[in-house]
């Protein structure tokens, strides 16, 4: 499902990305085993948990892995890319300790490139498992690659993810990866950000369009024009 920040139905998504974002790309992360990297905050109840982006070579190395499946006796069996599985196990147990150790009243995931994929799965791995939190349960994955194997069975389970967002830098080549060719698929609702064409290939020799500076200064463009309309976040 595609939505569209800039419509009015979407305008409290649209006008909180840049704070979620700056949040994501500023945090004090905790460097786990296997290039996980995660940080928290909890505030009236509202657990944040935050995934940074790939910050070595062990990182892409996990990202050319492929599929395995997340949970034994599984039914429907469904795949994930290996690499990012891999990394959300050594996450897992932080993860899992917040959850089970604070009173909460909502969950917040937010990740960036890499990170995004790992909240992908933390996302899954909450729905599944806590469904005491499903109804408040919000994710944000920005620059997020594909995770999932592409089959019949993504039908069967993409509703674990209605409330897990894509937001996409237009022309941001890491969003097109690993490749449809290879098996992959998204899920959850993309939220497009940018404009086509924006950053040519003589731009951007490092994708460019997934910088995180590049994020951030279409996602300020996005809340000024937001709020020049008058809407507002409850």
């Amino acid at each position: 499902m595609y939505i569209d920040p800039n419509t009015n139905a979407a305008a409290s998504i649209a006008l909180n990305l840049r704070s979620l974002f700056e949040k994501c790309i500023n945090a004090s992360y905790i460097e786990l085993n296997g290039s996980a990297s995660c940080a928290s905050a909890f505030n009236n109840g509202n657990l944040e948990l935050l995934f940074e982006s790939s910050n070595g070579a062990e990182d892409w190395l996990n990202n050319l892995n492929f599929f395995s499946t997340p949970y034994k006796d599984m039914s429907p069996e469904w795949q994930v890319h290996r690499g990012f599985l891999n990394v959300w196990g050594y996450a897992k147990p932080y993860v899992k300790e917040k959850l089970d150790g604070l009173p909460l009243r909502s969950v917040t995931i937010i990740g960036y490139s890499h990170g995004a994929a790992i909240a992908l799965l933390c996302h899954e791995f909450i729905w599944y498992n806590y469904p005491q939190h499903r109804a408040n349960l919000q994710s944000f994955g920005f620059g997020c690659p594909k995770v999932l194997k592409s089959g019949n069975t993504i039908d069967m389970i993409k509703d674990r993810w209605d409330t897990f967002f894509r937001v996409s830098n237009l022309d941001d080549f890491v969003t097109h990866l690993p490749p449809e060719s290879l098996g992959f698929t998204h899920v959850g609702h993309l939220v497009e950000i940018g404009e086509k064409g924006r950053y040519s290939c003589y731009d951007c020799p490092d994708l460019k369009a997934h910088h995180p500076s590049s994020y951030l200064q279409v996602l300020t463009e996005l809340a000024e024009r937001r709020a020049k309309s008058g809407i507002t976040l409850e």
